[in-house]
């Protein structure tokens, strides 16, 4: 699966604007257990979609509130108007483009399947992957690649995955 990243919000920001006023400020919702796009690190939150934001912000006088969610709620801060934008490694799905806005894709992501060494799992066709157990972060754009590819196929079903709280 080839989900697009992107600065959920960017573009209605960009099309706002923000003037040259430095009270001028930009309600800001993440999700911080996305690594290397944003995440906690020594009692801080950092990472490439902060940096990006930042130089954003610095070029056009904003400043950034910035609000942690759970992932649900990050985008839900969006869709009730409690944050200007969002950003956490959000993927682009048709469904959050029927009610969100996003910037142009600056990261790509493909569907990858690990586990442990010792298990020594080789698979050579995706049936092979029916008798096997699949989980990822809760809210993760892997779920419309399940629902769109595995399921037709009968390979796994989008009620077997287990969803996990975070990437920990």
């Amino acid at each position: 699966m080839r989900a697009f990243f992107a600065l959920l919000g960017l573009l209605l920001v960009f099309l706002a604007g923000c003037s040259s006023d430095s009270d001028d400020v930009v309600r800001v919702a993440v999700t911080p257990a996305s690594p290397p796009n944003l995440y906690e690190e020594n009692g801080k939150t950092v990472g490439l979609d902060l940096e990006l934001f930042e130089g954003y912000c610095k070029a056009r006088g904003c400043t950034m509130q910035i609000t942690a969610y759970d992932w649900q709620g990050m985008l839900g801060a969006v869709v009730s108007n409690q944050a200007d934008v969002a950003f956490s490694a959000i993927s682009i799905t048709d469904e959050r483009k029927q009610v969100m806005d996003f910037s142009q894709p600056y990261m790509e992501n493909t569907w990858n399947l690990v586990s442990l060494k010792e298990r020594n799992i080789h698979l050579n066709d995706l049936d092979q992957l029916k008798q096997y157990s699949i989980g990822y972060h809760r809210g993760m754009a892997d779920s419309d690649f399940i629902r769109r590819e595995l399921e037709p196929k009968g390979v796994n079903r989008l009620d077997q995955v287990k969803l996990y709280p975070s990437y920990n």
